[in-house]
């Protein structure tokens, strides 16, 4: 049994995120745009694209 939930406010944010645990070797593979979405209950809540890149 699944109950609807029309709001829900999210008033801190207690996660921590570090992208580079996600980035291995090669590397050279990785690179470029990244887009990384969040949804809630069938709705994207956050979206965000980055890009990956080596320092010249």
């Amino acid at each position: 049994m699944h109950r609807q939930v029309d709001w829900v406010s999210i008033k801190e944010n207690d996660w921590r995120f570090y992208l580079g645990d996600c980035i291995w070797a090669p590397v050279s593979n990785k690179l470029g745009n990244w887009r990384m979405t969040l949804e809630l209950n069938g709705k994207i809540v956050a979206d965000k694209t980055f890009k990956v890149y080596l320092p010249e």
